[in-house]
């Protein structure tokens, strides 16, 4: 028995959405539409994608290529053939010249990314606007990029800000950041979500200067709270009648007397408190107050600086060998009432200092502290389980071995601009201690494919595990470390070796109850294990994940 011709069978698919006509047609001319693609694209996984773009847009349009037919019959089955040979050649074209840009942007990030020199030129570029992409995404989005970049947030607490699992932390942070990839790109700045994230962990916060933020905090706390200059606060604090003549000279006079009280605040600080304390060795401080009753057993007094829902810790971090105070360390806190919730990060100061102010009815105060050299610290206070927060506490950071190694795919090729996460399995301590250490880590891989960090204590040498992470590849999962005899030698000598394998490619399409196509859907693949991956759908309803 013979087969039906192409007319018969686009008949078929058209008018009774015959499956099986469809694949017959696809197995005829298959051949006619890999070999085009195949030409014009000189790439075997190109073709492939350009031979399943074709038939799938023959699949939409097989009603329009049916009145084709139709009006063309004299033309006999060259009109089916006529047809695909067009859009092959169009397909090929299309996808050759979008993998072409692709590669361009890519490389253009790369180059910009990896350029050895005293400013970051790529950040330099996207600097300008950063802010203003950011106050353009939805609030979602916005507040998991300002937990992780700009205070420091790790997954977990992130997770707990937002009410998320850790995994679905990360995802919600991956997805922010290819939103505001997109909000750049409607700026006219290309780049990668990778590449923004790379730039924002290296940029979005900076050291203010040392005691910027004490002289500050002071100034307004004495300016008038009504917005009169004449009022009896400020009337008490000495002012510099050159500085105030020089700025009302030059400003309405509202504003002058404004500006002249708030410096008149600042001198009369900056008398009043004279120079910096240096900070006082191990144990007097310490000591002193651990006699003085606690501040939280004490109703209606409020530590300086805090209010009577308020109570303030200082830190005084100092480096455990050389106990030399320790600048610069990025100070995490979050606490617990009914639910976790993030507060302002800060550095340490010139002095190692630095002051956290809480709730009173927090039940639970976390700190994290983190340093490039030194090992990740958790301080943490559980009041249901007798611990007492400190006014004042000391903590000594140890220095952290450096570990690093590679990243490759499964044919040796080193793999750029790949994550590498380190991690606990089991968490944060349940135990009721005040000092641990941690491992919460992103590094992403170097012009060389290699990744490096001096955070994680080696004490969590038996412990932690580690996978790399990339869009278009797929990992084998995490790896304990320890369970690998060579392991951690490689790691210390910076040798280690991750593979990844290539990723597979899925297309599909999107309809709705009558068939019809769905654009502007979300599509996800993944579990709540894995990283997902993401695609909108286009006109069409189609999709491509990979």
């Amino acid at each position: 028995m013979s087969l039906p011709d192409d007319a018969e069978l686009v008949r078929q698919c058209a008018r009774e959405g015959s499956q099986s006509a469809f694949a017959i047609l696809v197995e005829r001319h298959a051949p006619l539409v890999h070999s085009v693609a195949r030409r014009l694209t000189g790439d075997t996984d190109l073709a492939r994608d350009v031979t399943q773009r074709v038939f799938l847009d023959l699949l939409n349009k097989v009603s329009q290529v049916w009145e084709l037919i139709e009006k063309q019959r004299s033309s006999g089955p060259a009109v089916l053939s006529g047809w695909l040979h067009r859009a092959s050649r169009y397909e090929a074209l299309e996808l050759t010249r979008s993998e072409r840009r692709r590669q361009a942007r890519e490389r253009q990030a790369m180059e910009l990314l990896m350029q050895d020199s005293g400013e970051d030129p790529f950040w330099e570029t996207v600097r300008p606007v950063v802010d203003e992409a950011l106050d353009s995404l939805p609030e979602p989005d916005r507040r998991a990029l300002l937990l992780r970049y700009f205070q420091g947030a790790g997954f977990r607490e992130i997770g707990a800000a937002l009410e998320l699992s850790d995994d679905a932390a990360q995802k919600r942070v991956s997805r922010s950041l290819e939103r505001l990839r997109e909000q750049f790109a409607a700026r006219g700045i290309t780049t990668t979500a990778a590449a923004l994230g790379v730039a924002l962990a290296a940029h979005a916060v900076e050291p203010v200067p040392i005691g910027l933020a004490d002289q500050i905090a002071a100034a307004v706390w004495t300016a008038p709270r009504s917005g009169l200059v004449g009022s009896s606060k400020m009337a008490s604090a000495p002012q510099d009648s050159a500085s105030t003549n020089a700025f009302s000279a030059s400003l309405p006079v509202a504003a002058g007397l404004a500006v002249i009280a708030l410096l008149g605040a600042l001198l009369w600080l900056a008398r009043r408190d004279g120079p910096a304390t240096p900070v006082p060795e191990s144990g007097s401080m310490v000591e002193e107050v651990a006699a003085t009753p606690a501040v939280e057993n004490a109703p209606g007094v409020a530590p300086s600086g805090a209010t009577n829902e308020e109570q303030q810790l200082q830190l005084l971090v100092r480096s455990a060998d050389s106990r030399a105070p320790v600048t610069n360390v990025l100070v995490v806190p979050y606490f617990t009432t009914e639910r976790t919730q993030l507060l302002p990060t800060q550095f340490s100061d010139a002095f190692g200092r630095a002051e956290v102010t809480y709730p009173t009815n927090a039940s639970v105060l976390t700190i994290d502290l983190r340093l490039e050299g030194y090992a990740d610290t958790r301080l943490s206070w559980n009041r249901t389980r007798g611990l007492t927060i400190p006014a004042v506490q000391e903590v000594r950071l140890i220095r952290a071995p450096r570990i690093g190694g590679l990243v490759v795919n499964i044919a040796g090729v080193p793999l750029t601009n790949t994550m590498v996460q380190l991690h606990l399995p089991d968490g944060r301590p349940e135990i009721a201690q005040v000092e641990s250490h941690t491992c919460e880590l992103q590094i992403v891989t170097d012009s060389e494919g290699r990744w490096s960090t001096a955070r994680v204590a080696e004490e969590l040498f038996s412990r932690f595990e580690g996978t790399p992470w990339r869009k278009d590849h797929l990992s084998h999962g995490w790896t304990r470390f320890a369970n690998q005899p060579e392991a951690i030698g490689q790691l210390l000598a910076g040798t280690y070796v991750f593979t990844l394998d290539t990723g597979l490619s899925f297309r599909g399409r999107v309809v709705d109850e009558f068939d019809a196509p769905v654009s502007g859907a979300v599509v996800l693949l993944g579990d709540y294990l894995s990283n997902q991956h993401s695609a909108q759908t286009t006109n069409n309803g189609e999709f491509v994940l990979g």
